[in-house]
């Protein structure tokens, strides 16, 4: 299956936006919030610059939704395996 080329300008907005939410988590993570919704907000920001550099740059985008889900299932796997690791590992009160 061919899509039509995406445009290069696509590309820079893709650039400059995963630019600034990697800005944001920096700043985020010198608020000092706590640690639980430090660790929401985070993984928040880390999954949407996952995704967006899977839809455009890896073009699944323009795929068939079989190869983006074969990237999302996982994909939420992996952090819901993160979060359980975490709440697992904080020292008992």
């Amino acid at each position: 299956m061919e899509t039509a080329h995406v445009k290069p300008w696509t590309y820079i907005g893709v650039f400059v936006i995963l630019g600034i939410v990697t800005f944001v988590e920096v700043l985020v993570s010198q608020m000092g919030l706590p640690p639980a919704a430090l660790l929401i907000a985070l993984l928040a920001m880390m999954t949407a610059k996952a995704l967006l550099v899977a839809m455009f740059y890896m073009h699944l985008k323009y795929d068939t939704r079989t190869y983006s889900l074969s990237l999302v299932l996982p994909l939420f796997m992996a952090i819901l395996l993160a979060i359980v690791v975490i709440i697992a590992s904080r020292p008992a009160v």
